[in-house]
C-alpha cells in the first residue's frame, strides 16, 4: 500500500494500492476486450458518456476537489481551477470530435495517381497509456484523457503515487455514471508505472526528464509511439514599450502560481 501525505501538514490523506505488474496487465486486457463496442459507438455516442461524466464530477466536485485539496496541499482557489480545465477540454472536444475525426479526401499529386481515390480515415489506439505528474492531479490526466477517449481508444491512467485521491475518485465516476468499461485507473509507484507501459499501445507521459527518458527508451523497444512532457524552461519575454507594474505582477504570479510547479511557470525573463 502507499500512504499519500497532505504536504501543508504531514497528515495521511488516504491509502491507495501499490498495483503489481499482473494486475495491470489483466486491467489492460479488460479495457482492451471493451475497446471495440467503445470505438463502434462513434463520435456522438462517446460524447454523450463524456458529457454525463462532466456533469458527474460537477455534482461531486466538493468530495472530489476536497481529495486535491488534501493530498496537494493546494489552496481551494488552486483547487477550482482543475474543475475549470475539466469543463473546459471535455466540452471542447465533444462539441468538435466528430469534426476532427472525420475522414478527409486528398487530390493525388502524380499524373500516375491521378484516377485513385485518396482517403485519410482516423483510427485510434486500442489502449493509450497516461502517466501524469503530481502538481495537478485533475488538471493534467484530463488534458489527455478526454481526446483518447474522444477518438475511440480504451484509456489505462497511472496517477503519480503522491497525488492519486483524486483522479482514483473522478475514474470511479465514469463507471459510476454506466460508462463502458473503457477507462481504468491503477496506482503506486515506480514498478506500476512501468508495466502500464509495458501493457499498452501508445503512451503518454508528463513528468521529470530522467524518467522521461526511461519511458521513451522502453517504448522505442516495443516499437510504439510515445510522446514526452518533460522539464523546460520558460521564458516571460518583456519588450521594451511594457507597462512595468504590470510586468513585475505578470512576472510574480506566472512565477510563483501553484508554488512555481507548473509546466508553463515563467522561470526566466528576457
Amino acid at each position: 500500500m502507499v500512504e499519500v501525505h497532505n504536504p501543508a501538514d504531514g497528515s495521511i490523506a488516504g491509502v491507495v494500492p501499490n498495483v503489481p505488474a499482473d494486475e495491470v496487465a489483466r486491467l489492460a486486457g479488460e479495457l482492451r476486450s471493451a475497446q471495440p463496442a467503445w470505438e463502434a459507438l462513434g463520435p456522438q455516442g462517446r460524447a454523450a458518456y463524456l458529457r454525463r461524466w462532466l456533469d458527474w464530477i460537477v455534482d461531486n466536485q466538493d468530495r472530489i476537489l476536497g481529495l486535491v485539496h488534501r493530498e496537494a496541499g493546494k489552496s481551494w482557489g488552486d483547487a477550482q481551477i482543475e474543475l475549470l480545465v475539466c469543463m473546459e477540454v471535455i466540452n471542447y472536444y465533444t462539441k468538435h470530435g466528430a469534426e476532427f475525426l472525420a475522414d478527409e479526401t486528398r487530390r493525388p499529386y502524380e499524373p500516375a495517381s491521378a484516377t485513385k481515390g485518396l482517403h485519410i480515415r482516423y483510427r485510434p489506439y486500442e489502449l493509450v497509456g497516461v502517466i501524469t505528474p503530481w502538481n495537478y492531479p485533475l488538471g493534467m490526466p484530463m488534458l489527455d484523457v478526454p481526446q483518447a477517449l474522444m477518438a475511440g481508444a480504451a484509456v489505462l491512467t497511472k496517477p503519480s503515487e503522491e497525488t492519486p485521491l483524486g483522479w482514483a475518485e473522478v475514474v470511479r465516476g465514469w463507471s459510476e455514471i454506466g460508462a463502458p468499461p473503457v477507462l481504468g485507473c491503477v496506482t503506486g509507484r515506480g514498478e506500476t508505472g512501468r508495466a502500464v507501459v509495458d501493457a499498452v499501445d501508445m503512451v503518454q507521459f508528463t513528468g521529470s526528464t530522467k524518467t522521461g527518458r526511461q519511458v521513451g527508451i522502453r517504448c522505442a523497444e516495443r516499437l510504439i509511439p510515445v510522446s514526452l512532457e518533460l522539464g523546460g524552461k520558460d521564458a516571460m519575454i518583456v519588450l521594451s514599450d511594457a507597462p512595468l507594474p504590470r510586468t513585475v505582477r505578470g512576472a510574480i504570479w506566472g512565477g510563483l502560481f501553484n508554488s512555481g510547479q507548473s509546466c508553463v511557470a515563467v522561470e526566466r525573463i528576457t
